[in-house]
Formats: structure tokens, C-alpha cells, sequence
């Protein structure tokens, strides 16, 4: 009706005659139907899969036509294409090869059309942190040019510094594709916990109408690449605040060393600004193409054998995640799963002819960049929960064992007593027991709770049942603290803590 009023139709106020109206236009049968979607990526039924870019260009063989509703302004430098595949081959991808970053952020480019064929509903990313001028954002724009023109003016590259508003529409935007975010430190810290989690999530914030109904919520499925000099944890302690496990995980940050050995293989240039320059003259001639050759042949893959496609990709992530010790948290786990998606979507895209690599180069810089991720994660393979508690509890200990501890040792008779400290201990923390060459701290539950635990945001019971699981904490039966008494304050019960805690290898449960 809209339409028609806007060419000339003119409806009468009345009720009676714009009803009518509305019951004639409602019986009208088209001939064709037309989907109108609110986000860019993957359309329509796997029998008939169709992939739609921010201009509105659809890819696939799609069964209805596809509209996409109100593109954004810059939709050209979203998706925009130039040169020729050939081209990029030549001048980018083919520089990524013998460099693991580089090659990495390449075939995480083709791992965001990849989710959903892979039964992924969610996404999440990798941030690559270090020290300036190490090509970190070389390398991600290397994946982006895959897309479109990476560059911030006039290209798909975007920065942290938007509002929480603005990074849901850059998401939506970047739908079942790669969105590329450089320098964190932009960022507000403030924001940058909630922004991991809402990023790999894929749902943007509910919000009412000035009537009080619902706004349409945003919705995205992406492959993330972020930049910047310091971790997330770091980016997010800026404000004071602590980076759950959790954000971690969703958006991992993995450590990139000196330009020299980011960049292994200079592939005959003299150094490593002068292969940088060198691609981004080819990144600015060749981009685009790459992208769509990639989704037109997932398409015809996914439309003609969806069963054949997803065991492959089952049987390229299982051997990445094969690698991991069998002990591996679940964290691990699932950072491990999203390295050997980019694996799969590399060598994927390498079988298809649209990487000019030989087969497991994909896979060898997932690895490599999962290798970097676990070797400085706090607790290595195991939970980073667990390795926050045993370093809490470690960092009390070492802190106020002289000065809030007082000594207990036993007297001739096998009696126990406290030890005369040298100076009075002002608001004791606990017990240190001796015997012959065994040591234990005791601390009361009180003490457990508001001094050990509290000033951490710890679990006071999940952090004595870490160190139960590991032996660091001597249990009675079944309780988690011993019942025992203290010369001179009676029975109480109190946390056992035994000297292993220390050591560089756990002790047996």
C-alpha cells in the first residue's frame, strides 16, 4: 500500500474504502515470492543454500530471491570486489605461506561461512596481541582482503572504538563472514568483557519501542580477528575489573613474538616492512574474489552432498583436537575446536583451488597458533579457573606467611604449642604446623572466606575442592576442613594446607 501511495494512489480517509483495499491487495497471488532478510550470510534451506553480502548481492543457487532490508550506507566497502582471484593469489595468499600468522588469519576468513554447515550457531575469535610493528594487522587485513577492500577508509576494516550500539550493527553486518576489529586499546575498558561475550554470542541487546514493544533484536554469526598490544585481560584490568575464563575463551588471545619470527619466510624480500608493503599494493589491486569463489563452491557442496561435507569437516577437526593432552579442560577444548574449524575452512578452501597452498599448511598454522595460546594461558591444558585459585591461594601464602601466621610445634610430651613469634602477630590469618620436616597451614573457614578467597571473587568451597582434586589439601572423610583443636582457642575447624601446593608438579589425588 505504501508502495502504491508513493506512485500516485490516492486512499480516502474513511475506514470502509481503505479495508477494502487492504482485502483486495490481500488476495492478489504473486508469482513469485521474494525473502526479506535483516542480516547478511546464509539464506534459505541446505537443499537450496543461498549466501547474501552486504550490497544485497546473492551468491548460491537460491530457491527464492533474497532482499536484503535497508543496506548499509557503505555497503560497497563491506563486500567490494577488485582484481581478480589470480591476482590475490599471487601477490597475498601465496606470501602466507611458511608464516603461521599470516596463513592463519587467511583461513580464518573462510571459517565464518563455514559455521553454520558445521553445526556451529555461535561464533567467537582470536585476538593477536603484541608488541607495534609486529604485522598484526597486516596479517588480519590479509584475511579481510579476502572479503573486501581491508583497509579503514574505504574498506571493511573496523576498530574497538564504537559504542555497544554501533558493534551490533558492525556485527550483523559482518554475518557468516569475518569481522575484523584492530586496536583494542581503543576500546573502552569498561566494555570490553561485555563486548567478548555479546560478540560470540551472536545477539545484540533487547531493546522496546518508544510503545513499549519489542525492537527487532540483532542477530550474527561470525568468525572474529582482533588486534591489538596488550591481551584481553589486560585491556579489560585497565578498568579495574577482572577477565572471566569465559570471555577469555570466547575471544582467545594469542601471543605474537618479534616481527622477525612472526614473519619467518620473507619469500625473497629484504625485511619485513618491505613484504608489508608489498602486500598491501596487492591487497589495494586484488580483493573480494577470493570469498565469493570460496561460498559459491561451499554452496554447490553443501546443496549437492551436505552429508559428505559435514564429515569431512568432522574428520578435519578431529585431528587438530587429537593433539591436545587427554587431560585438556573443556576450555581448551573449545578454543581448540574453533582453531580447527580455521584449519578445516583453509584446507578447504586449498582443495577447491582458492588457496594456492599445498595440503596441511592450513592446518600446521592452526596448530601453531593454538600451541602459542595454550603455552601462556594461566593452567596451560587445564582449567584457568583452577590455576586463578592455586595461584590466589599460593599468593596469600607467600604474602602474610611471616607476619600473620603464628608457629605451632610440639613439646617434649608430644604436646602441641604455639611458638613464641619474635613480634606480635597482628590479625592472624592462621597456623603454621611443624613437625620434624612436614609443614601444613591451617586457616580457619572465617579467615578462608574473607581473606584468602573474598579479595579474589573466589568460590571458597570450589577453591578448597581444587585443591582437595589435587592433593594440596588435607581433607577429613569426606569434609573439606579438619576438626581439630588450637593450643590455646580450643576445636575449630580449618583448612589444612600442605606444602605440595608449591611444588612444580601436582601432587596425586
Amino acid at each position: 500500500e505504501e508502495q502504491l501511495v508513493a506512485q500516485g494512489l490516492r486512499v480516502t480517509a474513511e475506514p470502509g474504502p481503505r479495508s477494502r483495499l487492504r482485502a483486495y491487495l490481500a488476495e492478489v497471488k504473486a508469482g513469485n515470492r521474494v525473502r526479506l532478510a535483516y542480516r547478511c550470510g546464509w539464506h534459505g534451506p541446505e537443499t537450496a543454500p543461498s549466501y547474501l553480502l552486504a550490497d544485497g548481492t546473492l551468491l548460491g543457487q537460491p530457491a527464492e530471491l533474497v532482499v536484503l532490508h535497508n543496506p548499509p550506507e557503505d555497503a560497497a566497502q563491506r563486500c567490494g570486489a577488485g582484481g581478480t582471484l589470480e591476482g590475490w593469489q599471487r601477490g597475498v595468499a601465496a606470501l602466507a605461506v611458511g608464516n603461521p600468522m599470516a596463513a592463519f588469519c587467511i583461513a580464518a576468513a573462510f571459517a565464518g561461512p563455514l559455521l553454520l554447515p558445521a553445526g556451529e550457531h555461535t561464533g567467537g575469535g582470536f585476538h593477536l596481541f603484541g608488541g607495534s610493528k609486529r604485522g598484526k594487522t597486516t596479517a588480519m587485513q590479509m584475511g579481510l582482503s579476502a572479503w573486501a577492500p581491508p583497509f579503514k577508509v574505504g574498506g571493511a576494516l573496523r576498530d574497538w572504538r564504537n559504542t555497544a550500539n554501533a558493534l551490533e550493527a558492525v556485527a550483523e553486518d559482518a554475518g557468516d563472514a569475518l569481522l575484523a576489529l584492530d586496536e583494542l586499546h581503543q576500546a573502552n575498558p569498561m566494555d570490553v568483557a561485555a563486548a567478548c561475550y555479546m560478540l560470540a554470542e551472536g545477539a545484540g541487546k533487547g531493546r522496546l519501542r518508544a510503545d513499549a514493544s519489542a525492537r527487532r533484536r540483532r542477530t550474527w554469526r561470525c568468525c572474529i580477528l582482533s588486534t591489538g598490544e596488550h591481551d584481553v585481560a589486560s585491556a579489560v584490568a585497565r578498568a579495574g575489573q577482572k577477565l572471566p575464563a569465559g570471555a577469555e575463551v570466547r575471544l582467545a588471545s594469542i601471543p605474537i613474538d618479534a616481527a622477525g619470527s612472526a614473519w619467518p619466510n620473507l619469500h625473497g624480500f629484504r625485511d619485513v616492512p618491505a613484504l608489508a608493503a608489498a602486500l598491501h599494493d596487492a591487497m589495494a589491486e586484488h580483493h573480494g574474489e577470493a570469498a565469493r569463489a570460496f561460498v559459491a563452491a561451499l554452496a554447490t557442496q553443501w546443496q549437492d552432498d551436505p552429508a559428505a561435507l559435514r564429515d569431512a569437516i568432522a574428520e578435519l577437526r578431529e585431528r587438530l583436537i587429537q593433539r591436545l593432552p587427554a587431560q585438556a579442560d573443556a576450555q581448551v577444548r573449545d578454543v581448540a575446536r574453533r582453531c580447527a574449524l580455521v584449519a578445516v575452512a583453509g584446507e578447504l578452501a586449498t582443495r577447491w583451488g582458492i588457496l594456492p597452498w599445498a595440503a596441511g599448511e592450513a592446518e600446521a598454522a592452526a596448530a601453531a597458533m593454538l600451541a602459542a595460546w595454550m603455552l601462556r594461558r594461566p593452567g596451560g591444558a587445564g582449567s584457568a579457573e583452577a590455576a586463578a585459585m592455586l595461584e590466589q591461594v599460593r599468593r596469600v601464602l607467600l604474602a602474610h606467611e611471616a607476619a600473620r601466621f603464628t608457629t605451632l610445634v610440639k613439646d617434649n610430651e608430644g604436646r602441641w604449642y604455639e611458638l613464641a613469634p619474635e613480634r606480635p602477630v597482628v590479625n592472624r590469618l592462621g597456623w603454621i604446623k611443624r613437625e620434624g620436616e612436614r609443614v601444613e597451614w591451617l586457616i580457619p573457614a572465617e579467615a578462608w572466606r574473607g581473606e584468602v578467597c573474598g579479595p579474589a571473587g573466589l568460590d571458597p568451597t570450589a577453591t578448597a575442592r581444587c585443591l582437595a582434586e589435587r592433593g594440596f589439601l588435607r581433607r577429613d572423610g569426606r569434609h573439606l576442613t579438619v576438626n581439630g583443636s588450637i593450643p590455646g582457642h580450643g576445636k575449630m575447624r580449618c583448612y589444612h594446607i600442605v606444602p605440595t601446593l608449591f611444588d612444580d608438579q601436582e601432587a596425586p589425588t
